[in-house]
């Protein structure tokens, strides 16, 4: 007779062989039940059993097979729950495979999803209970007559384990062998076989997950959970050495108090979240998350949804209680929700709970003991450390509580997306309040650090939200949330209601590269807008010939508006206001055409109010003619029109609409400014940077939003919206309120003096305050920031034809000279000219900035040469064909075995448009040389030689290589390895899977710096 050891080894050796079949295996049909949801688990939804029914019934496998380890018969009533779990499934597979037709894979086929939704939800309880009882890594330590004595002759459990057992003497499946045997056999007895083949797979793959994917979830099964409770154990008393008091409405913190309003600013806004109906209130404190759900997992039948409902609970009522050390029951957060019967988490509760908390934390600092405060501190670092863990890990698919219930990834993505926006904030209380123990140092870098699964989950349920209430994917996109720093700023962004135009469906057309409003195809069709909808009245436009004359002079023209004429001045005869404005909210014009009567009307009585003595403005839709000549004339003026001008107005129907200085708090304010269409266009970035005093247009009037948020100190003015503001929520520095999301102003902020001065911008610091940016001709972008940086833009503006853009940028990098030899590593569009294939297509898309402090290179004719890190194979990679790259960019994945680190990597390489799939890699650039201390993912490029890879290993062989090929250099004669650029790529430490043969790999060597010539 096998030993139950052996029998659980083949059992678990056949789950690991069935989960490397995943990847590759079909889906199956979603289930019968309405929507393809599966049903939750309940008594009352049970199948009914009359009365008459409750007799007792007689269990055995006799019928199936003779071979069973454990033999045992059970006697039961028709009404026990776990019989009648049995017996549903049973009826399932007879409903589903009528007449015994059902092929021999189905015991595989049903673990190829995620989750069991496509099974009755029966099997779900039952593997739940089954694993429960029967854990593998425990039962194999356990002989088979020791286990027999343990079974009882009234457990369904028991008997259904006994069946199990059975398979392990079975070559095929059971219900297969059983159909193809000699014997007589009924069609009950098919099912029954079948039953045992998918519950006994569904076991096995279960184990297999519990001991193998999930380390810190709060469910019993995890690591840390088993850690604990063997900890808890070892104590001689589990007595509590604090008091935990049952908290009240009296301990939340007024919704409309100060503290709210500056904690919602400082930590966040949690977000309202799904409550499942997990039991809460009646149970002992624990002050571990694996207490909290062991106690409550013990009282009843567990279901699939009903863990899942219990994750949520311990992740929030569990984690906030043992972190406060306080009882906090159901009602005093938990309220109904919008549907019916629905009920939430409510956020706004969780706040002001936050807020109270923050105070009584201040009040203990004063009455607790050091000792035990620290003690506390550390206590609060680990808990919150393993929940921010514990969501890294739902997020992942194969570790996922809701996955596993019949949750669709969505749903995952948002529970653990609405979670994490009050585990973040509540680590950021947690550090205010110990912010000397270096735990709560890590712990809030943790909370912030963008590439952790939360984050990610928690950014995708915000955009999600938002797209739902009809924001535009564009101003959503996921580079600019990606760019937002923290939990902070993208909580208290989903707050507010988007701006609508027309109607809510307006943006249906619009994609995360483009919103249709800001792109204006053929400016042929454009079409100007009245003030109002249902005025015609006629355009008014300048003198043409005295606009010309003052550009011919080397003067700005600007205009004045008396009610009947616009008058033409020169800038240098006194104080005028710059228009900024977008050419999408129907402004957009040239001297030649002019604008609505009533648009000039409007935007001559706001500078009239920034400039009462004679309201001069300068507007490029009246002061820069339509002529080629003229109007390169007007742009080449550009800067000085900008840093002339007294005041710069910023006119944007976004913001003038949504903005206000009485209504509408500053953080708002300055949230609108920052999803408006103004700061997604390329044109308006010098506009901001150059002015002496930068105004907005909110409802009020043209508004000193600098000085209202206090980003540069007050000077007494008379004109509105000067005004220190006193908003409670703008305790917090200006780099934490504005680099993120407005970064134009954080630059203002802290280059003043720089820009009063007129000093150039540096390139980094120009790329980043581009990104996100777009300009309705590509070819254009280098002339709209030319005011900014230090190159000839007469030789960009003579550059012209089909390809002017790639031309533009090759000439602008070539004068610039020392450029940031990251530029190859940045996954974003190419040129496509020989020798500048590295070369980034548009500054704009630079969204992973180019940090000068990593080191330069020089751009000469012949590419790039600069010093990195090279790591060759030992023999080339080939990228497939099908990675061509045509439609933007293809991602391809492989594995590299490095023997220097020791180490297994994922590479991903980003095939991007105009890069030569079919060229062989021969090496990977970096910009670091430590692989192991590098922080993952790790930037590289994928290069190669004409001669190979074992030319490379010869020229970076040491000190004392020669290089073939001798090239001009930085500071005079230098010797380049000159090697041809194929694609940006990123490289992630990975454990090697089970089903991957380590020397199957391509092999990367170690790290030399090299001096190279990148083309």
């Amino acid at each position: 007779m096998h030993s139950l050891a052996e029998l659980v080894k083949y059992i678990c050796k056949h789950a690991r062989s069935t989960w490397k079949l995943l990847r590759c295996a079909p889906e199956i049909p979603e289930s019968d039940t309405p929507g393809g949801q599966p049903a939750t688990v309940t008594d009352s939804s049970m199948p009914s059993l009359d009365s008459a029914l409750e007799d007792r019934v007689d269990l055995s496998w006799a019928s199936v097979t003779d071979n069973s380890p454990i033999p045992i018969q059970v006697a039961t009533d028709k009404s026990n729950a776990h019989y009648r779990l049995y017996n549903d499934c049973l009826q399932y597979l007879e409903a589903k495979f009528p007449g015994g037709s059902f092929p021999c894979s189905i015991s595989m086929d049903i673990i190829r999803q995620p989750g069991l939704a496509h099974l009755h939800p029966s099997f779900g309880t039952l593997v739940n209970l089954l694993a429960d009882k029967y854990p593998a890594r425990l039962v194999a330590q356990i002989p088979l007559e020791t286990l027999k004595l343990t079974f009882q002759d009234d457990s369904v459990l028991d008997f259904i384990f006994s069946g199990m057992l059975v398979t392990v003497t079975y070559t095929d499946h059971v219900a297969c062998a059983l159909r193809e045997s000699p014997r007589s056999t009924t069609t009950p007895d098919l099912y029954q076989a079948l039953f045992l083949d998918c519950v006994t797979t569904l076991w096995s793959h279960e184990c297999w997950k519990r001991a193998n994917t999930t380390q810190w979830s709060p469910m019993p099964w995890s690591r840390v959970s088993s850690q604990e409770l063997f900890a808890s154990q070892a104590l001689a008393t589990t007595e509590l050495t604090f008091q935990t008091p049952t908290l009240s409405m009296n301990n939340l913190a007024d919704e409309d108090s100060s503290g709210v309003h500056t904690a919602r600013a400082l930590i966040g806004s949690p977000t309202d979240i799904p409550w499942f109906g997990a039991p809460h209130d009646g149970y002992a404190f624990c002050n571990t998350l694996s207490g909290y759900t062991r106690a409550r997992r013990q009282s009843a039948i567990q279901s699939l949804r009903d863990d899942a409902a219990l994750w949520v609970g311990a992740m929030t009522l569990g984690v906030l209680e043992a972190v406060m050390r306080s009882r906090i029951p159901e009602s005093l957060l938990i309220v109904p929700g919008t549907r019916n019967g629905e009920k939430i988490l409510s956020g706004d509760r969780i706040l002001r709970l936050l807020s109270s908390w923050h105070d009584m934390l201040l009040n203990d600092c004063i009455h607790e003991n050091a000792d035990a405060r620290t003690q506390h501190g550390r206590d609060v670092a680990r808990l919150l450390d393993q929940a921010l863990h514990a969501l890294d890990e739902e997020f992942v698919q194969h570790a996922s509580v809701f996955l596993r219930a019949g949750y669709l990834p969505e749903d995952c993505t948002d529970i653990v997306g609405a979670v994490a926006l009050t585990i973040a904030p509540l680590c950021s209380v947690a550090y205010r309040a110990w912010r000397e123990l270096p735990e709560m140092t890590r712990l809030t870098e943790s909370a912030h650090d963008h590439i952790r699964n939360f984050y990610t989950a928690a950014q995708a349920y915000c955009r999600r939200k938002m797209r739902g209430a009809g924001w535009c994917p564009n101003t959503i996109s996921h580079s600019f949330m990606s760019s937002l720093w923290g939990v902070p700023i993208i909580s208290n962004l989903i707050r507010l209601p988007p701006y609508i135009r027309k109607s809510p469906d307006e943006h249906k057309d619009c994609s995360e590269a483009a919103c249709v409003f800001y792109t204006i195809v053929n400016t042929d069709e454009y079409v100007q807008r009245h003030v109002n909808p249902a005025c015609r009245c006629p355009n008014i436009r300048p003198s043409l010939d005295d606009v010309a004359n003052i550009l011919c002079s080397g003067l700005v023209p600007t205009v004045i508006f008396d009610g009947d004429v616009l008058r033409v001045l020169p800038a240098d005869d006194g104080a005028y206001v710059a228009i900024s404005h977008v050419w999408a909210d129907g402004m957009g014009s040239t001297t030649d055409n002019g604008l609505p009567t009533c648009v000039v009307k409007r935007v001559s009585g706001l500078a009239q109010q920034l400039l009462p003595e004679s309201g001069a403005f300068w507007m490029d839709s009246l002061c820069v003619p339509a002529s080629g000549a003229l109007r390169k004339r007007a742009i080449k003026l550009m800067a000085h029109t900008y840093r002339r001008a007294t005041k710069v107005l910023v006119v944007d129907e976004c913001i003038r609409v949504q903005c206000s200085t009485e209504s509408k708090s500053w953080e708002e304010n300055l949230f609108r400014i920052a999803t408006s269409g103004w700061v997604r266009r390329v044109w308006t970035l010098q506009e901001g940077l150059l002015a002496r005093e930068l105004y907005f247009e909110f409802r009020e009037g043209p508004v000193d939003v600098e000085a209202g948020l206090g980003l540069k100190p007050s000077k007494p003015s008379s004109t509105p919206g000067n005004a220190p503001s006193t908003d409670q929520s703008l305790k917090f520095r200006p780099t934490y309120s504005c680099d993120s999301h407005a970064p134009v102003l954080a630059f203002r902020a802290k280059n003043y003096a720089n820009i009063e001065a007129g000093h150039n911008v540096p390139l980094d610091e120009v790329i980043k305050l581009l990104r996100l940016r777009t300009t309705t001709k590509a070819e254009d972008e280098l002339v709209a920031i030319s005011s900014l940086l230090s190159f000839d833009v007469d030789t960009i503006l003579a550059i012209t034809g089909p390809d002017a853009a790639q031309q533009r940028m090759k000439a602008f990098l070539l004068q610039q000279g020392e450029l940031p030899r990251e530029f190859p590593m940045h996954v974003s569009p190419r040129l496509t000219l020989p020798s500048f294939t590295w070369a980034p297509f548009s500054l704009t898309t630079e969204t992973e900035g180019a940090n000068l402090s990593s080191g330069t290179g020089i751009c000469t004719t012949d590419g790039l040469a600069a010093e990195y890190f090279v790591a060759a194979f030992q023999n080339s990679l080939h990228i497939p064909d099908e990675y061509t790259g045509a439609q933007g960019r293809s991602v391809f994945n492989t594995l590299i075995n490095h023997n220097s680190s020791m180490g297994t990597y994922a590479l991903r390489l980003h095939v991007l448009e105009g890069n030569t799939s079919t060229r062989p890699i021969d090496a990977l650039l970096f910009l670091e040389g430590d692989l192991l201390s590098a922080r993952s993912p790790i930037p590289c490029a994928a290069v190669c030689s004409t001669d190979g890879p074992e030319s490379i290993n010869a020229d970076i062989a040491g000190p004392s290589t020669k290089p073939s090929r001798s090239l001009a250099g930085p500071g005079g004669q230098e010797l380049y390895t000159k090697l041809s650029y194929v694609a940006p790529g990123r490289l992630h430490r990975t454990a090697v899977p089970s089903d991957v043969v380590v020397n199957a790999m391509p092999i990367m060597g170690g790290l030399c710096k090299t001096l190279v010539q990148l083309a």
